[in-house]
């Protein structure tokens, strides 16, 4: 299999008759490695090692979608500060505040999805 940095088209499909049985077990190896069937076919065919993609527990999916939208709402916030559609008397104040709240969202959103 070549490799390169660029990922390559996957134009090309392959139809298998499988038993009920060996169907089940896929699904559950796929869901097991939390990969598609596809990708978990795809490695296992070509001999390459699975990385099994770790899925946060859903309260930590939950604070992370939250704080996105925070994220989302101080990207907007900036955006307006800097185009002066929001006046201030403390715009450097402002701006300073902002930044140490994104920092600390993105050391929450880095614990959560540990």
């Amino acid at each position: 299999m070549v490799k390169s940095k660029q990922r390559q088209p996957r134009d090309v499909r392959f139809m298998t008759r499988l038993t009920q049985e060996q169907a089940r077990d896929i699904r559950q190896k796929a869901d097991a490695a939390n990969l598609t069937i596809s990708a978990y076919l795809a490695m296992t065919a070509t001999d390459r090692k699975l990385q099994v993609a770790e899925v946060a527990p859903e309260i930590n999916r939950q604070l992370y979608l939250e704080l996105s939208r925070y994220n989302s709402n101080l990207n907007q916030i900036a955006r307006h500060l800097n185009e002066g559609r929001i006046l201030t008397n403390d715009a450097s104040g402002l701006l300073d505040n902002m930044r140490r709240m994104y920092a600390l969202i993105r050391e929450v959103r880095t614990e959560l999805s540990r």
